[in-house]
């Protein structure tokens, strides 16, 4: 609801709310009411305001002007899959995540010079405390067409033969 430009009320939106919806009563009738409340508790867990919420933030929200991705390089990446290797993500998307911090080590000349984080709980009390930040501060590309993107990936498909 916070990117203007993005249109939510569509017929793909209504036919993903009624399944959603339909499929949480399937849960609750067949699986049980702990298993809806897990769910609900993983959804919060995976993006609530605690540290590993801070990924959330860390990945695309603006902390330095002309940069539009932040990579994350804090001991939490082995818990998470190396996620925090967004950076080197966005450049080789088709790279495993356990290659991840592979890329960066090949190319430090591309990545030592960006900024990056190396604790989530200091992104998240930045994006509550800092005036500057709000839920408007993310990065949006409302003009680039998804074909676009397809061109910008094959362009690496080469790199993917090294991993």
């Amino acid at each position: 609801m916070k990117v203007q430009y993005y249109k939510p009320l569509n017929i793909w939106t209504a036919i993903n709310t009624v399944l959603q919806i339909a499929i949480n009563i399937a849960v609750y009738v067949y699986i049980g009411p702990m298993a809806l409340l897990y769910l609900g508790l993983s959804t919060l867990f995976a993006l609530g305001l605690h540290p590993l919420g801070g990924r959330w933030i860390q990945e695309h929200y603006i902390t330095e002007e002309g940069q539009e991705t932040y990579s994350y390089y804090g001991p939490l990446n082995k818990l998470t899959f190396n996620m925090g290797y967004h950076n080197e993500h966005h450049d080789f998307m088709n790279v495993a995540w356990i290659n991840q911090p592979k890329v960066s080590q090949m190319a430090p000349e591309y990545y030592d010079c960006l900024k990056s984080y190396k604790s989530w709980t200091k992104v998240l009390l930045n994006f509550i405390f800092n005036p500057k930040m709000d839920s408007f501060s993310r990065i949006i590309h409302p003009d680039r067409h998804p074909k676009a993107r397809d061109k910008e990936v094959n362009l690496y498909n080469n790199v993917d033969a090294h991993f």
